[in-house]
């Protein structure tokens, strides 16, 4: 025992309190007036799933910001050279990343390279033969300026949309940059999602086009290079859209929205409905005024987004930079409309890949539930701990609450945002807190039975616990790092609840919980009984023959992993159940206030040509879940057209949007991507870490059991036509470092019987470590299989599979790591020894009875042990 146990527990004392400290604004909403900086101020943010909300992956589409570059760039080139007085053929787009002309003889073409080296030094000019009468000239956008340009437009693209949220009025938004051109956007809280969804995406780039009063629009293929065809919207005096209208326009706008100074909403007197006046800046007004003056007579196209909504024709010459908008807008459009013209266009247009939005409602039921599901497995825990500890199960409890109330302020500390995969990360935890103090216990209980003191007993017990809590510690921590990296939204917040609960268990296990038994035994001596009753002694006097059942275990593990593997192939070619993460589509879920057959449901999808469309009832609280697949639902929005749908055919059932996802087939291939990659990489970091602590063998049989419960996972949600989505790939993840403790824990209790076996048979030694630490594997699958069932009964159906996953793996983990690692590794020794030369034959023992032949010695592996 420690004699010196003051530094430890004035360090859990401090930390709890600072922990607490921390906690403050997330626990109290009204702080009191002397709670200022530099006290924290931060609060735990409730993720989207819990609030409601919406989370948005935009695609900017940099191309666009390319192609008005090269626009900008001709006119530029063209009014230089025309101010030169140097003779040229028309100017055009040379492919995707230049300009194309003719010049006329090599004195235009050094006029040309010089006023492209004067007003744009970073293109280059590349001349082509000469053909005799012209001179082909291309001038590029070299690699890097072409990508300086593409990341300029995704940051302006980024700060238009901030701006637009802001106006709109979002509490906490997030508005952030992810890859080289996407943007995520998150708006908690948020009433009216599909509108801020349209004010986001709107490109709202304002153009004012000449009209080409030569051109026949009726026929596309008669026109000039530089024209092209846009509708205009015609109305009638109610303002109601009655049709549109083809008109030929400039493709090259004389004037942009990007000079714009203001953008307010007005009322049309003389029809009573709201039009957007604008106004442009000093340069926009000289600009719009030299325009209207050299075309006076002519038609001029308002153009918004590719959508004519006025062709005015010019009466005169129009000073003082105003002009109006004006068409089928309600109040809320005109005013959205006017926030973005204010805030900006966007540099290109953004394309939403990635929806997914949650009602409050769903929100509520999910924290409700959530916090339901977390208590009731705390619960079951912590009377299963005091029953079969006694006091050092009390003990453990209070490291338990230890490591909850640290959590939860070091989320407070950075700021980080609870989501309902992270309260499942919380819940597991609690089941698998407990194993680093079964792991103390149990070595305690070894001293003890070998006539130790109980204070001895608790010295060496943490001391020989502390390298195998250490190993399976940092083989999770792998896991949950691989998945915090590879993860998006919500299963980036269970990474974090995982990783900063594994770290913060390290210290309550060794440190806290230690500093509770110093305590009290130099208060009152603690006894043998302070460290569990009689019940312990049963898994003691069992000695099961594991080693020896191996063959009937690979046999059985064969027809799981031939199981596995046929599910994995019928997934791969989209035969099994995906979900919409991986193929991409739309899945929205509506409870209605009357139940709703199914049967209706598919005639009223069916009329909208959604008749792919899946349908699962949800018998809790008449709930529907609609799933279309990728491409159905035509060119608008798929979760609009089955909300429309239902409203319109079903007025008499009302309904609330609980969820609603759209996942565009790209997104859904690149998570398909990075979940393979997380896998593997999880894989090889287990490989590694394993291979450097122990050997190459044991790596191997860890990779094994390993690789047996992703499969066989994967097998049994293939069997039972459950969705395998991001959240199964998270639990089977998160499984796979389970599994690796239970395998590590068995491997350093090996490692230690190896040192000290002589010639005991290999198989021998690996069937005693099984059996020695086969009350620590009950006992902490049985802990953690309670907190993962109390998520499977109150989770709610948001995590219903991700914790039926996690009831199942947590039982094919604890079978694995006895029945798979060891086995595979005992099987390597014994086939080394029947190699040529071997005289061993490493048989295991019958009916207790120890074989006189030599079988592999301890001393050859001991060395290669760290």
């Amino acid at each position: 025992m420690s004699r010196q146990p003051h530094w430890r527990a004035g360090l859990t004392v401090f930390l709890l309190l600072l922990s607490i400290v921390y906690l403050a604004p997330t626990l109290n909403a009204t702080l009191p007036a002397w709670w200022k900086s530099p006290l924290p101020q931060q609060r735990i943010s409730l993720g989207l799933d819990l609030q409601g909300g919406s989370h948005l992956v935009l695609d900017v589409q940099t191309e666009a910001a390319v192609e008005g570059y090269l626009d900008r760039l001709a006119t530029d080139l063209e009014d230089g050279l025309n101010a030169a007085k140097t003779p040229f053929k028309k100017i055009a787009r040379a492919g995707g990343d230049g300009l194309k002309l003719s010049i006329y003889d090599q004195e235009s073409l050094a006029a040309l390279t010089a006023l492209v080296k004067k007003s744009h030094p970073e293109l280059r000019v590349e001349p082509g033969p000469d053909e005799g009468a012209l001179i082909p000239v291309e001038i590029r956008i070299p690699d890097q300026p072409l990508q300086e340009l593409k990341d300029r437009t995704v940051l302006q693209a980024l700060e238009t949309i901030r701006n637009r949220i802001d106006q709109f009025g979002v509490a906490e938004p997030v508005v952030q940059r992810e890859g080289a051109e996407h943007i995520v956007v998150q708006l908690p809280g948020i009433k009216d999602p599909q509108r801020a969804i349209e004010l986001i995406g709107k490109t709202a780039r304002l153009e004012f086009r000449l009209l080409d009063e030569n051109a026949d629009p009726t026929r596309p293929s008669t026109l000039a290079e530089d024209v092209e065809i846009l509708m205009e919207k015609r109305v009638d005096d109610a303002g109601i859209e009655v049709g549109r209208t083809p008109l030929a326009v400039k493709k090259r706008a004389v004037i942009t929205g990007e000079l714009l100074k203001d953008a307010q909403v007005r009322i049309d007197t003389r029809f009573n409905r709201p039009y957007v006046a604008i106004d442009f800046d000093t340069v926009g007004a000289r600009i719009f005024d030299q325009i209207t003056a050299a075309n006076v007579g002519k038609r001029f196209a308002i153009v918004l987004d590719d959508t004519i909504y006025s062709a005015p024709v010019i009466q005169e010459r129009i000073s003082g930079g105003s002009a109006q908008i004006s068409g089928t807008f309600t109040g809320k459009e005109a005013a959205d409309l006017a926030i973005v013209l204010r805030a900006g266009s966007l540099p290109a247009p953004v394309k939403i890949i990635q929806n997914l939005t949650v009602g409050p409602s769903l929100g509520q039921d999910s924290i409700h539930k959530g916090l339901l599901a977390g208590a009731t497995g705390v619960l079951l825990v912590v009377l299963f701990m005091v029953g079969y500890y006694r006091f050092a199960g009390l003990v453990a409890n209070v490291g338990l609450v230890l490591n909850v109330v640290y959590l939860m302020g070091m989320l407070a500390a950075l700021g980080a945002t609870l989501t309902l995969p992270g309260i499942a990360a919380i819940v597991l935890l609690v089941g698998m807190s407990v194993d680093s103090n079964v792991l103390i216990f149990e070595r305690i209980k070894e001293e003890l039975r070998l006539g130790r003191t109980p204070g001895t007993s608790l010295a060496a017990g943490y001391d020989k616990a502390f390298l195998t809590i250490m190993d399976s510690h940092v083989t999770t921590l792998i896991t949950a790092a691989v998945l915090f990296q590879f993860g998006t939204g919500p299963v980036k917040g269970f990474a974090v609840s995982l990783s900063l609960g594994i770290i913060i268990n390290l210290f309550t296990s060794l440190v806290a919980t230690r500093v509770i038994f110093d305590l009290v035994h130099r208060r009152s001596p603690l006894k043998n009984s302070s460290f569990g009753g009689s019940g312990f002694r049963v898994f003691q006097r069992l000695h099961f023959d594991f080693i020896g059942k191996r063959a009937i275990a690979f046999a059985l593990s064969a027809l799981i992993l031939l199981t596995g593997l046929v599910g994995i192939v019928q997934i791969s070619r989209g035969k099994a159940n995906l979900g919409i993460d991986f193929t991409g589509g739309t899945a929205v879920q509506l409870k209605f206030d009357q139940p709703t057959s199914l049967e209706s449901a598919r005639d009223i999808l069916a009329r909208q040509g959604l008749k792919e469309a899946t349908l699962q009832e949800i018998r809790e609280g008449n709930k529907l879940l609609i799933k279309a697949g990728k491409g159905t639902g035509g060119e608008q929005s798929v979760a609009e057209t089955i909300k429309s749908a239902f409203r319109q055919e079903l007025p008499e059932n009302p309904f609330v949007v609980e969820s609603s996802s759209e996942i565009g087939p790209s997104i859904g291939h690149k998570l398909k991507q990075d979940t393979l990659v997380a896998v593997a990489i999880s894989l090889l970091g287990i490989l590694c870490y394993v291979g450097w602590r122990f050997d190459l063998k044991f790596a191997v049989g860890a990779l094994a059991a390993t690789l047996h419960d992703v499969v066989a996972m994967f097998a049994v949600f293939f069997l039972l036509g459950k969705e395998i989505n991001l959240l199964f790939i998270t639990a089977v993840l998160t499984i796979a470092g389970y599994s690796l403790t239970d395998t590590v824990v068995v491997f350093d209790r090996t490692r230690e019987n190896l040192r000290k076996a002589g010639n005991e048979p290999i198989p021998g030694v690996f069937n005693r470590s099984l059996n020695e630490v086969l009350s620590r594997t009950i006992v902490t699958s049985l802990t953690t299989f309670l907190a993962a069932f109390a998520l499977y009964l109150f989770g709610g159906e948001v995590i219903h599979d991700f914790a039926f996953a996690l009831v199942v793996g947590v039982l094919i983990a604890t079978y694995s790591s006895i029945f798979v690692a060891s086995p595979v590794v005992v099987e390597w020794y014994l086939r080394e020894k029947k190699k040529p030369g071997s005289s061993d034959s490493g048989a295991l023992p019958e009916s207790g009875e120890r074989p006189t032949p030599v079988a592999v010695e301890a001393p050859a592996v001991v060395g290669k042990l760290r």
